[in-house]
């Protein structure tokens, strides 16, 4: 992994974001005091632990394993790592905030193979809860869970965050978690960190491809096309529009988020761009219609389909859209955004 320079604020919830591979876990394992830089400093609170034992830390790590014991009962494994250091009175009265924050109370007596998989995650969780560290790391706390159970644990991640004061970190590879769950999200890329943000700032405001492709479902779509004489000339684009400053990179990638899309009767003015699709497929979900779209390219009239012939698009559940229609799609130029081919944002427009 690459040198990382990170600030957490005190009691915020911070997500690392990035694929499998890039560096996330080691990340919360250096925190954690499990792996120890190579270079630089770990600081909680303004003192530096770079060199303080794990168990040592105010911190607690959450594995993407739920961590229980197998032969112990989920009342033991709690209080397992802090007995000894806190009066039995005090243990019990942590174990039963924890159990009564994520609904345990009823399961404290049994052992993991009697746990669903969601019970189990909530009885991971609860070791953090009952820890009461000051930093609290999760590595994939809501991977491998079904959509009811996932979406509960989500709120109970919140609520758990809210009502003990603390600072969380959690890691994912899911761009909608993150956005849902982040007061602010780190997006890593290759062991580095690429971009800090807010969710609104990251998915708005990209500062890189990677960062545009790690939010969002359906991905944003990706197009090359060149940018000639100050001028973005999409394949199949009615109203080129004119870049400002100096912007001589040929070709770039242009980006759209799927709900940037409208249909329209005629093609926009000359802020916007216009293409001629055909919807290939169709699903109402979430209240809109998704789809997805073969677009007229101009500057290929074989057949040869390319994968940046096809957009998704997100529009109005009552759109009356039918696979098999051709349609105009339209998107007005402040949605388009610019990168060159290396990756890096190109400011415009």
């Amino acid at each position: 992994m690459d040198s990382l320079s990170l600030h957490v604020v005190a009691d915020e919830y911070f997500v690392l974001l990035g694929q499998s591979g890039c560096g996330k876990t080691t990340t919360l394992r250096v925190i954690a005091g499990i792996e120890s830089p190579d270079a630089g400093s770990v600081l909680i609170g303004g003192q530096d632990i770079t060199s303080q034992q794990a168990r040592k830390r105010d911190v607690s790590l959450m594995f993407q394993g739920d961590g229980l014991y197998p032969h112990m009962t989920v009342r033991q494994t709690l209080a397992y790592p802090i007995k000894g250091m806190l009066p039995a009175v005090e243990i019990e009265r942590r174990i039963a905030c924890a159990a009564r924050l994520l609904g345990l109370d009823t399961l404290l007596d049994r052992h993991p193979e009697k746990l669903s998989g969601g019970e189990l995650r909530r009885a991971g969780l609860a070791k953090s809860v009952v820890r009461q560290a000051m930093v609290r790391l999760l590595d994939e706390p809501l991977s491998a869970l079904d959509g009811a159970v996932r979406y509960q644990f989500q709120q109970d991640l919140s609520r758990w965050h809210r009502e003990i004061p603390g600072t969380t970190i959690h890691v994912t590879h899911d761009g909608d978690e993150a956005m849902r769950m982040a007061d602010r999200i780190a997006v890593m890329h290759q062991g580095r960190i690429v971009q800090v943000g807010t969710p609104e700032e990251i998915y708005h405001d990209p500062s890189c491809i990677a960062v545009a492709q790690s939010l969002g479902s359906p991905p944003i779509n990706l197009i090359k096309a060149p940018l000639r004489g100050g001028q973005l000339r999409l394949p199949w684009g009615t109203s080129p529009a004119v870049a400002q400053g100096d912007v001589v990179e040929d070709p770039v990638v242009v980006a759209i988020r799927p709900e940037s899309f409208r249909l329209v009767n005629e093609p926009p003015a000359a802020n916007g761009f216009a293409v001629t699709a055909i919807c290939r497929w169709r699903q109402i979900f979430g209240g809109r219609c998704h789809a997805r779209f073969e677009l007229d390219r101009r500057d290929n009239p074989s057949n040869d389909l390319k994968n940046e012939d096809l957009v998704n698009a997100i529009l109005d559940q009552d759109c009356g859209l039918q696979v098999g229609d051709t349609v105009t799609l339209a998107v007005q130029s402040c949605d388009v955004q610019l990168f060159a081919e290396s990756g890096e944002r190109i400011e415009w427009g």
